[in-house]
């Protein structure tokens, strides 16, 4: 009898472990996945967005090179916006605290340096970001070292114990 309450008791606690085993790594794959994504959709939008902004800067925004250039980019600018919001709203219901925190700075800079410039804005320039005030290129640029950093930080979600640097 006794033999039997250990072999079901054994049983029921692997069981137990090997739940919040899965679970766990369950979640680092979610996040894996929900992390990339969010890094590609922000160096997508923001990549766009400076495009965008460059054909506005060096034509004007009223030429007709401006307006056919501008005319091509619409679509593949909407579409990156839109990946990006969907990415951060998954990346909300799935991602730590500290990878959400450090989503919220990306969110600001394609906030005040591709929404708040033109050709999407023509408003004042107090509202841009300050990668927008250098130029096209800095927002390029901006983003690639934000998306570097956001990937440093919320790695530590994603890699196991014995691969963290």
């Amino acid at each position: 009898m006794s033999t039997l309450v250990v072999a079901v008791v054994s049983l029921l606690l692997g069981g137990v472990v090997g739940f919040f085993a899965r679970a766990a790594e369950f979640r680092r794959d979610q996040r894996l996945k929900v992390y990339g994504d969010f890094i590609a959709a922000f160096l997508d939008a923001a990549h766009e967005g400076s495009a965008m902004y460059s054909i506005a800067v060096q034509y004007g925004m009223d030429s007709t090179e401006a307006r056919s250039l501008l005319g091509e980019r619409w679509l593949a600018f909407g579409s990156a916006l839109q990946r990006f919001e969907e990415s951060t709203a998954r990346l909300r219901l799935v991602g730590s605290t500290t990878a959400v925190r450090q989503s919220e700075q990306l969110e600001k800079f394609i906030a005040s340096n591709v929404r708040a410039v033109p050709p999407l804005h023509r408003g004042d320039e107090d509202q841009w970001g300050s990668a927008a005030k250098v130029g096209p290129s800095k927002v390029d640029s901006e983003a690639v070292r934000l998306g570097r950093e956001f990937a440093d930080v919320a790695g530590a979600d994603v890699t196991t114990l014995r691969c963290r640097r």
